[in-house]
């Protein structure tokens, strides 16, 4: 009888013994970033700088893909490599892409990765400057603005003896948008302090009559 229990203890302690995993997992949920809504249908891709003929690479291979579904959750599982540099690749139509850096160590230490995404929506802003004062000094800036592209900052424009002119911003959708102008004529200098909300999947016209 003690010899059966002692069989069973061993056979219940060998059951409870988990063989590590062979392969890495990432999963995790996406988001709209401007309205906090599940978004589904994101593809998100892992890419990896890894060992290849015994030599690591030095560009990104990708490891494994997946969809997130309509509850905007998404799962992965690929074999495991000896990896030097990660990366998750995350895109979806009229959304700004994003590439987000996984540390290897991180695969490497959880069992289950969990990263969770946020998009933001696509959109921009079309700036009319109309200088209808004749004013010979104009000055525009935004104010803690977020932009998708290299043509905008927050820095000041600066315009001088300006007739009209029209700039275009690509910024994130959803959001409200602070921006200063100054305008300097022969009578002195005004202000205005305003915020423009960006709607989102659209152009928006900020025009302003100086």
């Amino acid at each position: 009888m003690k010899l059966s229990l002692k069989i069973l203890s061993l056979l219940l302690f060998f059951a409870s013994c988990k063989k590590p995993s062979d392969n890495y997992s990432l999963e995790g949920e996406t988001t709209d970033a401007s309205s906090g809504a599940v978004l589904p249908y994101v593809t998100t891709v892992f890419e990896q700088k890894s060992l290849v003929n015994g030599v690591f690479t030095n560009y990104f291979l990708e490891a494994a893909n997946a969809t997130s579904d309509v509850n905007g959750k998404y799962k992965m599982e690929w074999k495991k490599e000896n990896l030097t540099e990660a990366r998750l690749m995350v895109s979806r139509e009229y959304y700004y892409s994003q590439e987000i850096a996984i540390a290897p160590d991180d695969l490497r230490n959880e069992v289950n990765l969990t990263k969770n995404v946020a998009l933001w929506p696509e959109s921009s802003v079309l700036v009319h400057l109309q200088n209808n004062s004749g004013a010979s000094l104009i000055q525009f800036n935004w104010v803690g603005t977020n932009f998708n592209c290299n043509c905008c900052t927050n820095a000041v424009k600066t315009f001088n003896n300006l007739s009209d002119t029209v700039f275009q911003c690509d910024v994130y959708g959803g959001r409200w948008l602070k921006y200063n102008c100054a305008i300097s004529s022969t009578s002195g200098t005004s202000f205005i302090l305003d915020s423009l909300f960006c709607h989102p999947f659209q152009t928006n016209n900020l025009i302003l009559n100086l």
